[in-house]
């Protein structure tokens, strides 16, 4: 295989460009690091190049997400600021803090997780270590809402395909599971996790809606259990969660998990240093 792309380390998180008729480069890769001035590197897949480079002084970056049409993408980290970027010019065209201090105040500590409303390119939901979700509209600047008590510590906030529902990733013990209504902001649903071979819960890193129109499946993994798990969202049952499969006693904790765009594989990426493809059937 080829050599891994070079870059500063550590690298805290990964998107593909979305395929779109506004860029004829195809499989290209962007990344984000946790340097000191922390760098958003376009990287060339098949040739192994750095395309672009961009630097935010004095801020580390954990973590960023491309709009649906690659049109533009968001970060943020450290600083707590999301910043929005054009990604056919590859400039900074608005930074998104604070709140409009009645509903929401903006982040007050760490941002590990970002995500764009899957039609709507102006909402934007973050989530991180100050025990929040913003929810943010590009059209006025700043937060507009935000929900409480999810302690987010990873890749683990997520919008389902229609835009209706979100879900939401805890590194605890209690309650770490969580889908919400986004039209009211309220917690429809506290996904159980208790495994088969222990009474104890899974703190997570990670969590993810599948990418089919329903989002009829959701991921997660952590630590705590090492482990990761699929649920299924049948009409059968009433819309509910129902676990369908698990990797259990994995050597380390999973911090990231994917599924791939017709959501017949999954991607889980373990601290063990080894990613494990599983297929969906």
């Amino acid at each position: 295989g080829k050599e891994g792309l070079q870059a500063s380390l550590p690298t805290t998180q990964l998107r593909w460009r979305p395929h779109s008729a506004q860029s004829k480069t195809k499989s290209v890769l962007i990344s984000v690091n946790a340097e000191f001035d922390g760098q958003i590197v376009h990287w060339h897949i098949k040739s192994g190049k750095s395309l672009h480079t961009i630097t935010e002084k004095g801020n580390q970056l954990f973590c960023l997400d491309y709009f649906s049409d690659g049109s533009q993408f968001v970060t943020a980290g450290r600083d707590r600021i999301v910043r929005v970027y054009d990604e056919a010019t590859k400039r900074l065209v608005q930074n998104l803090q604070g709140g409009d201090l009645k509903n929401s105040a903006g982040h007050s500590n760490r941002v590990f997780s970002l995500k764009y409303h899957p039609e709507h390119p102006h909402i934007i939901l973050s989530g991180g270590w100050d025990n929040t979700v913003q929810v943010w509209d590009a059209r006025v600047g700043h937060s507009v809402r935000s929900l409480w008590n999810c302690y987010i510590c990873g890749d683990a906030v997520d919008f389902a395909s229609t835009g209706d529902q979100l879900l939401t990733g805890s590194w605890r013990t209690e309650d770490a599971l969580q889908i919400w209504d986004f039209g009211s902001g309220n917690c429809v649903e506290t996904v159980e996790w208790r495994s088969a071979s222990s009474d104890t819960t899974c703190m997570v890193f990670a969590a993810q809606f599948s990418k089919d129109p329903t989002s009829a499946m959701f991921v997660a993994g952590g630590s705590q259990e090492n482990e990761c798990k699929f649920w299924s969202r049948s009409e059968v049952a009433g819309g509910k969660a129902t676990p369908f499969a698990a990797l259990t006693n994995l050597p380390k904790p999973v911090f990231s998990v994917d599924f791939s765009p017709n959501s017949r594989q999954a991607a889980i990426g373990s601290s063990d240093g080894l990613i494990r493809v599983v297929e969906i059937k």
